[in-house]
């Protein structure tokens, strides 16, 4: 999940997505040239994909290749 915060005339608006709406998103903005920042929101469940990749990694290898 991403947070999009960008200014606009009655002030700065923030927006949360993820995946291809997010892109959408961005790219919209770009394309309107609105300057904006972005900042990565940790949800619940997915958090990041390093979450992802240690959860493969202890399943497929033993421990001492997990990245740590």
């Amino acid at each position: 999940m991403q947070k999009v915060i960008w200014a606009e005339a009655g002030g700065e608006k923030t927006v949360t997505l993820t995946g291809n709406p997010l892109k959408d998103f961005k790219r919209d903005l770009h394309r309107r040239g609105v300057p904006f920042r972005t900042e990565t929101v940790q949800n619940g469940h997915h958090r990041s994909n390093g979450d992802a990749v240690n959860r493969q990694c202890r399943r497929k290898s033993p421990r001492a290749l997990c990245p740590r």
